[in-house]
């Protein structure tokens, strides 16, 4: 059998890509390692999933230092600035660039940014970091003829696979996790062989802001997003005993963000305007982002507000506890098998700035994006009013079916506008035609893909 190695580096890829079942005919037809990170110079991990859990056939682990990909980060953002100059995505890249480091360094990634000082800045970064041993050991070792990386686009292993499967000549494939990877990382230290991507718009994106030419990029879909191409199971009445909410009324979910809003400043005034009468009569479900950190300075506990229209998801009761006292240092990997039910189980979604509106619209279930904090003048609002700016996600929002709301003033309105944009059945069907061009839902599963294009990047090597 050929002989694959496949790079993970962070645990929402073992949830994405393993979990997934993305790899399932890969493993029927390559003899597959598969390599994780570690790092035994910090307790800020990148995995502390079990790995023994997953079963796999083959594992092995690479110590990459978190110094080291410090040192690469030094040289991500100037790539991405410069990638982005010129573009309608510029302004709002180097706004949440700015947001994200001091004024100090903020100024110096700008600077090394610049034509011709950030050519002279690769090259020393290069000559600096030089070849990762342990890595070329690896590769001498195994002597793979594929290598395959699920990523950030950003990470432990992106930059120094691109530099060493090129001057061995392995194949190497990139596997887009998130929405946002083409159009708000970059690739540094040269280019895939391939860059598989969701749909048409990160197509795009990969070829404006990363320069990857077209033939070097495929659309296979969201591989976290394959289980929702099958049926669901559980009646409806099934669905809302098992997330505890009324059987005979409309359900809307609020899907909080990984960046932390006062999200039960929210509840409390969707609760109070169903109370008035200002929004139908529906019941709200509020499945806190797996991501988010601990309640921020002013947010009560739901626990704490007594709200009539309000419930949490019951699958995330543990975790909200969690949150009201202390964070978790790694992520809390929700499954999406309970997300796939909860996206049947809903008529609509509200949410400041969540992936789980784009899985609404597969579902053609209408959004309502949320552009400002329960304070209008919180760090929450200001970033999110910079994300709403950014290419991905300002070619999502304003289209049938997709509100937003950038005054709290509107709020209700936007909310009574959404349920009834629930009950309207072309607006469901065009949510599901605008979704598709964002990630590919019908054809060959992702598992068979990756194999045929395996095939193809090797084909002549001896099996």
């Amino acid at each position: 059998m050929k002989k694959a190695l496949v790079f993970i580096d962070f645990d929402i890829l073992i949830r994405h890509f393993i979990k997934s079942g993305a790899f399932s005919e890969l493993d029927n037809c390559y003899d597959v390692t598969y390599v994780f990170h570690k790092d035994s110079t910090t307790d800020k991990q990148g995995i502390f999933s079990d790995v023994g859990d997953l079963r796999l056939k083959s594992v092995q682990f690479l110590e990459v230092p978190r110094n080291r990909m410090g040192q690469w980060y030094h040289l991500f953002i100037p790539s991405m600035l410069s990638r982005h100059r010129g573009t309608s995505n510029y302004a709002p890249a180097l706004e949440q660039m700015k947001m994200s480091h001091t004024p100090k360094m903020a100024r110096r990634y700008w600077l090394l940014s610049m034509p011709g000082v950030l050519q002279a800045f690769r090259w020393f970064m290069m000559l600096r970091l030089g070849t990762h041993e342990p890595l070329r050991e690896l590769l001498r070792r195994e002597k793979p003829d594929l290598v395959i990386h699920p990523s950030l686009l950003a990470g432990y292993f992106i930059n120094d696979l691109l530099l060493q499967c090129k001057s061995k000549s392995i194949p190497l494939i990139l596997l887009m996790n998130s929405w946002d990877n083409p159009s708000n990382k970059a690739v540094t230290t040269g280019m895939p062989d391939k860059l598989v991507v969701w749909g048409d718009q990160t197509r795009k994106h990969a070829m404006q802001f990363l320069g990857l030419p077209p033939e070097r990029i495929e659309m296979f879909g969201a591989a976290q997003f394959e289980l929702y191409r099958s049926p669901i199971e559980q009646t409806h009445e099934e669905l809302c005993s098992e997330f505890q909410v009324p059987t005979d009324l409309p359900i809307l979910l609020y899907s909080g963000a990984a960046r932390s809003f006062n999200e039960t400043g929210h509840l409390v005034m969707i609760d109070e305007a169903i109370e008035r009468g200002d929004i139908p009569q529906c019941h709200v479900l509020y499945r806190p982002h797996p991501w988010r950190g601990r309640l921020i300075d002013g947010e009560k506990s739901l626990y704490d507000v007594n709200l009539k229209h309000v419930t949490l998801d019951p699958h995330m009761d543990d975790f909200y506890k969690g949150i009201t006292i202390t964070p978790r240092k790694s992520l809390y990997m929700a499954d999406y098998a309970i997300t796939k039910k909860l996206m049947h189980l809903i008529d609509a979604l509200v949410s400041p700035l969540s992936t789980m509106m784009l899985e609404a619209t597969l579902h053609g279930k209408p959004v309502l994006a949320m552009f400002v904090d329960a304070d209008p003048d919180s760090a929450s609002s200001k970033a999110s009013d910079v994300i709403r700016r950014l290419v991905y996600f300002a070619d999502f929002v304003n289209k049938p079916g997709i509100l937003t709301c950038d005054n709290l003033a509107t709020f209700a309105a936007q909310v009574k506008k959404l349920m009834e944009a629930s009950k309207n059945p072309e607006i469901s069907l065009k949510l599901k035609e605008l979704a598709s061009t964002y990630t590919i839902v019908d054809g060959p599963p992702y598992a068979a893909r990756l194999v045929k294009l395996a095939d193809e990047l090797t084909e002549g090597k001896s099996a």
